[in-house]
């Protein structure tokens, strides 16, 4: 146990001066973008090294987190950056040096000011968000220091006990399809049709929307994320067979039936998330380094088909149109322009509380008819399209997590999610990198790095129930069970004990 305490205390001695001298560079390009805001001097030319510059500093301080992952073992923040890469900065570098501009495609004419103004509330999201982790990385580890007893603290959930938990919410999951869906043969097809096709247990409008089916929905994709993570960690294939039995029913259902990619990465994200945490804590991450481009593009491919089957359902045109690995809808640098033109100009701000979504949500319409649904989304689709998407269809373009909190709240909006990101992050990072931590409680970690990195398209209610199921499972966990141990998943040197 000495050793790894030296360990974990090894790996925090290594600054992070490249990355905060980055921060800080990004930080001092803010004061020109805001000069040529103010002086009207930023012609086309100017606003297109403004985003490029932007970008290429986000994908650099990707870079760097990324080649010292090995050392600082900081999954999380890799992740968190690289969702700011994807989300924002690679987009907004296509649009620069491909030929479609900024809100073409969405037949909305974004300004160059409003442009620069988006590069400079993304930077101060990241200068925010990146500032606020550090701080919060450096105060939990002063009020959670690794004491030498620590093994004594954790409890384990019986392999056992954990596979009737997983079967129970896996049958939760099932219970709309069961309740609506009709026969055998119907609900078969209407999971082939995905949203393609009628379906009982899915309502598409939002005055029939019911909590009850996304929980539901939720439940399933726990069971599917579990039971991989405990098929990984259990040996023998006898008794492997039903973690797996749980994984692919869970897996093969949401993949076809959500059409939403975000709850089929809910499932196979957090235990990558974990496998990657494992090989960094061996020392085999450069053996994977080949593989994994190799895995991302299979990713994409499945992505792409995934996202086929809300048009066609399973067909010939979907493995067809999805042939080519690309991607074309996470340009949120453009819905977060968007959202930037809209307000104030056309539009008073908001003043939207995301915690009072997430609070209330859970209670069905139809007992509270009048209970507050998500305004930013409706004035949003209204503003962009001239159109109530949302009432009308239940669905509608989001206008970016940053989008989302600059409609409602401004400037302060924007530093206040920045700041939960920051605290989210790093507390992700603190339980992921400690050495004697339960497997539930990696999970957890995992499953909300993995959230917040869906979370920058909207921060709206629906897919953090699994954070909140596996929360309840970890409490009853540490103050529920009896038996104390400590998990051997991602440490196999660490002895198992149990009084």
């Amino acid at each position: 146990m000495n050793n790894s305490l030296s360990q974990y205390q090894k790996i925090d001695r290594h600054a992070p001066l490249p990355i905060l001298s980055l921060v800080f560079f990004l930080l001092a390009s803010l004061p020109l973008a805001f000069l040529l805001i103010s002086s009207n001097y930023a012609v086309d030319s100017q606003v297109r090294i403004i985003i490029i510059v932007y970008a290429l500093i986000i994908i650099l301080l990707g870079a760097i987190i990324g080649s010292t992952l090995q050392t600082t073992r900081r999954v999380a923040l890799l992740t968190f950056v690289a969702g700011q890469t994807f989300w924002f900065a690679m987009p907004a570098l296509g649009k620069v040096i491909g030929p479609d501009w900024f809100g073409e495609r969405a037949n909305f004419y974004i300004t160059d000011q409003a442009l620069v103004l988006t590069c400079v509330y993304l930077s101060g999201f990241a200068v925010v968000s990146l500032v606020a982790y550090w701080f919060f990385s450096l105060r939990f580890k002063s009020l959670f220091p690794v004491r030498p007893d620590s093994e004594a603290m954790l409890s384990n959930f019986n392999d056992k006990h954990m596979l009737w938990f997983v079967i129970v919410l896996a049958i939760f999951g099932l219970l709309p399809f069961i309740v609506y869906g009709g026969d055998l043969k119907t609900i078969v097809s209407g999971i082939l049709g995905s949203r393609s096709a009628e379906r009982g247990w899915a309502h598409r409008s939002f005055s029939a929307s019911n909590p009850l089916y996304v929980i539901g929905r939720a439940s399933f994709v726990t069971a599917g994320q579990l039971a991989l993570v405990y098929a990984a960690k259990t040996q023998g294939i006898k008794n492997r067979l039903p973690w797996a039995i749980v994984f692919l029913l869970a897996f093969i259902i949401t993949y076809f039936d959500s059409g939403t990619r975000s709850w089929t990465l809910l499932i196979v994200g957090p235990p990558a998330i974990m496998f990657l945490r494992h090989i960094l804590a061996n020392r085999t991450f450069r053996r994977w380094v080949v593989v994994a481009p190799l895995a991302l593009v299979g990713v994409l491919w499945l992505a792409q088909i995934q996202r086929q089957f809300r048009k066609v359902g399973v067909s010939t045109e979907t493995f067809t149109n999805a042939s080519a690995v690309e991607v074309n809808d996470n340009d949120f640098f453009t819905e977060t322009a968007i959202a930037v033109t809209l307000v104030p100009d056309r539009m008073d701000y908001l003043g939207e509380s995301a915690l009072v979504l997430f609070l209330t949500n859970p209670i069905p319409r139809g007992i509270w008819p009048d209970k507050p649904y998500p305004r930013v989304i409706q004035m949003y689709s209204i503003g962009r399209s001239g159109r109530d998407e949302y009432v009308e269809s239940g669905i509608s373009r989001l206008p970016s997590m940053v989008g989302q909190h600059y409609m409602s709240w401004g400037i302060l909006g924007i530093c206040e999610v920045a700041i939960f990101y920051g605290l989210g992050v790093a507390w992700c990072d603190f339980l992921l990198r400690r050495k004697v931590v339960s497997t539930l409680t990696q999970i957890l970690a995992a499953t909300t790095t993995v959230w917040l990195f869906v979370g920058f398209r909207g921060f709206f209610p629906g897919f953090h129930y699994p954070i909140v199921i596996l929360t309840i499972l970890v409490l009853y966990e540490r103050y529920g069970l009896t038996r104390r141990t400590v998990t051997t998943f991602a440490h196999p040197s660490v002895r198992t004990h149990a009084t």
